[in-house]
């Protein structure tokens, strides 16, 4: 990159037209190449803590991003509260780096040379219709639309407490309540579909709209409300991930056919390669124990079904070489990463933010303004004069 800086202008993201047409554009622009920095450019208001209310939620919505976001603090000569308060506020906020602030009096070479000194190793970035709803907030509601949302992100609150309350009682079995937190898991996953076609029903989402405004719009509530729903998600799945079983790590490899295996049952002595065990794996337990939940709208019923035996099966067939092989003569074998439990790994990366007809929808929707958007124009900045007075939108710089 050299002492050259490359910027590519964008639309503020927060016009009371055309939104959904300008953040797609910012979205194109941040897809068309390796991206070094993203400028958040945000203009200080009389009140402080108004700007750091804006600053904050550009920031929370690029977190991804958070190793390429910077703040261009604007309009620095109008307001009455100082650079060092707003920095210890960003710091102690957000942990991000100082901001870059400007005035009528600052230097186009000062500005230069202040965005270059926060550029990173560039990036390619991906923003796709399946992503866009997780960065830029293209819709507005009706109190009708938000208290409707409300209402299913309270309730899937009350449904993750009451579970909580009755889980913590102390008749359930080590057993139970490993079943039950796993089938409990994947019954909320199927809760957050649910709110997600309540939620479009009570407000006449129909996602057959040509206006691209009202597609961004009926999309945006559903993803907002399934984004609220995912943390609730999330923290179901660390408690299950508590319960998982720690694995057996200890694995060593067939001297003859290299074959990994971990050793479940059995001794030391001499075995066949492809042996398999005879029992189930999680030797914890014996059965499964299945559960149906029910919510009324207060109260959480949890309903065991019968239990079922867990059967174990005994194989020499389809692995190994079949050569004898010792345990104690096998060369350890380190785990692979990415096989190893880790809290980190717990995600709701899966949960799609749309149901499959409004996802079909807003992808084509966005692909079609994606095609609208004019060629990148590439400015490389001389600087010669300060920011004009403009008005600025955050993120109007990227």
């Amino acid at each position: 990159m050299g002492s050259d800086l490359q910027l590519i202008d964008t639309p503020g993201a927060n016009s009371m037209s055309g939104r959904v047409e300008h953040n797609v554009w910012i979205a194109h622009a941040l897809n068309f190449c390796p991206v070094n920095l993203i400028l958040l450019v945000v203009k200080a208001e009389v009140r402080m803590d108004a700007t750091m209310n804006v600053v904050t939620d550009y920031v929370e919505r690029f977190q991804d991003f958070e190793e390429l976001l910077a703040l261009c603090i604007t309009h620095m000569d109008t307001v009455s509260w100082t650079q060092e308060r707003f920095k210890e506020l960003v710091t102690q906020k957000l942990g991000l780096e100082t901001p870059i602030f400007a005035s009528r009096v600052t230097s186009g070479c000062r500005l230069k040379k202040s965005v270059l000194a926060r550029c990173r190793e560039p990036q390619d970035l991906c923003i796709t219709s399946d992503t866009f709803l997780n960065y830029f907030k293209v819709h507005e509601g009706t109190f009708k639309i938000l208290k409707t949302c409300r209402k299913e992100i309270t309730r899937f609150q009350t449904i993750k407490q009451d579970f909580m309350n009755q889980f913590s009682e102390s008749w359930w079995t080590t057993e139970e309540r490993v079943d039950v937190v796993f089938e409990f898991q994947a019954w909320m996953l199927e809760q957050v579909f649910a709110a997600q076609r309540r939620v479009a029903e009570a407000c006449d989402f129909t996602f057959t709209s040509d206006d691209a405004q009202v597609i961004a719009n009926e999309a945006g509530h559903i993803a907002t409300l399934t984004n609220q729903l995912k943390g609730v998600l999330l923290e179901v799945r660390m408690l299950a991930f508590g319960f998982q079983r720690d694995i057996n790590t200890d694995l060593r490899k067939c001297p003859h056919c290299s074959a990994i295996w971990a050793k479940e049952e059995g001794c030391d002595g001499d075995t066949t390669c492809g042996n398999r065990v005879g029992k189930i794996l999680d030797t914890r337990f014996e059965s499964l124990s299945q559960f149906s939940f029910r919510f009324d709208g207060e109260r959480l019923h949890i309903t065991q079904a019968a239990k079922r035996k867990l059967m174990g099966c005994q194989s020499s067939g389809g692995a190994g070489c079949g050569k004898t092989i010792a345990w104690h003569n096998m060369a350890p074998v380190e785990l692979p990463p990415e096989f190893v439990p880790s809290a980190s790994r717990v995600k709701t990366d899966d949960v799609n933010i749309l149901f499959p007809e409004a996802r079909l929808c807003f992808s084509y929707m966005y692909g079609k303004l994606i095609r609208m958007c004019s060629a990148i124009r590439q400015t490389r900045a001389a600087i010669r004069r300060a920011i004009p007075h403009g008005d600025r939108s955050p993120m109007g710089g990227a």
